[in-house]
């Protein structure tokens, strides 16, 4: 014969497995639900892990060729500055060269014959002429004499030159520099593109 006490045991375990299986419902509801959560955080987290290693890796590439640029533009600075200090080496080579040769006899013909050349070019003007101190002092005299008109002065240059002359009109309209050392540096573009060529 069934009893109270029994109906009760039987109501209860009637009641506590449906509780039960609406637990273990809403359980694997909340599984269900954290899972999706964790995959979504999870996929978030991967995008912007990829971004931040995108933006890292742009930021290291223009970080790497903004170090590469800086290191080829010092690069070319020491190479030009390399070529013009050879330029200039030579230069001054070429200067004591010219001090040598305005020494020289042969020099003493090619002075006559640049001035001569000039008076006659500009035989109608009155101008002067103006040599190196040394050259002022050595052929004065016999270039007065000899190759000079009345219409030529003939004076010291206050400028440093080596050898050659500075021929400039009374009115100072115009300026001929036949200076060894402004053919120094007519020759240094010369000089420029020898270097160039010895270098590559």
């Amino acid at each position: 014969m069934v009893t109270i006490d029994d109906k009760l045991k039987l109501f209860s375990k009637i009641v506590f497995d449906k509780i039960d299986e609406e637990i273990r419902a809403d359980l694997e509801v909340f599984e269900k639900e954290k899972e999706e959560v964790l995959k979504k955080e999870k996929e978030k987290i991967d995008t912007e892990k990829k971004k931040s290693i995108n933006i890292i890796t742009k930021r290291s590439e223009i970080k790497g060729r903004e170090i590469v640029s800086k290191a080829k533009i010092q690069s070319q600075k020491e190479i030009l500055g390399l070529k013009e200090n050879m330029i200039n080496d030579l230069l001054e080579e070429l200067k004591d060269k010219f001090k040598e040769y305005s020494q020289t006899e042969e020099y003493k013909s090619y002075l006559y014959k640049e001035i001569d050349s000039a008076v006659k070019k500009y035989d109608e003007k009155e101008f002067t002429i103006y040599l190196a101190k040394n050259d002022y002092e050595k052929y004065k005299d016999e270039l007065m004499k000899n190759i000079l008109n009345n219409s030529v002065q003939i004076k010291e240059s206050k400028d440093d030159i080596i050898g050659g002359f500075i021929l400039q009109d009374k009115d100072m309209k115009f300026r001929v520099d036949n200076t060894l050392l402004n053919n120094i540096y007519h020759s240094k573009e010369k000089v420029g593109i020898m270097v160039m060529e010895a270098l590559k």
